[in-house]
């Protein structure tokens, strides 16, 4: 029975030493096991704002091509409004001096036609004339 017991001790000393072993082992894995989650985890968040990054980058490239667009087209469409009112300028000035030039031709058609209308006066009031001197004369 003596024989027993100090060999219980030796068991029971070997069995805490191991149950201590044990225990420090696991809470070293248990530690590694951690410091992977958290590396896994930060390497995870990493992505994951990398991959927000990209996918930013690209909607501001597409929003940009798409102003870019619009800015384009309103150029074309400013463009054409100008070239649209400068011909408009263009014809509204052609009437007027068509405009001008029929005023102008019916102006000197009206004075020809005064001027020959004098010229009949003239030529009737000096053969009146004539006619009242010949009547004169020969009364």
């Amino acid at each position: 029975l003596e024989q027993a017991a100090p060999s219980r001790s030796l068991e029971e000393r070997i069995l805490a030493v191991q149950k201590e072993a044990d225990k420090r082992v696991r809470a070293e894995v248990d530690a590694a096991v951690d410091r992977v989650r958290m590396v896994e985890v930060s390497k995870m968040r990493m992505e994951e704002h990398q991959r927000f990054q990209a996918e930013l980058a690209a909607a501001k490239e597409e929003m940009e091509r798409q102003n870019f667009r619009r800015l384009e087209a309103m150029r074309e469409k400013e463009t054409d409004f100008g070239a649209r009112v400068a011909q408009r300028e263009r014809e509204l000035e052609q009437q007027g001096y068509a405009h001008r030039q029929r005023l102008l031709s019916e102006m000197d058609v009206m004075r020809q036609r005064d001027a020959a209308s004098r010229k009949t006066a003239e030529e009737a009031n000096e053969a009146a004339a004539k006619g009242e001197a010949r009547m004169r004369e020969l009364r």
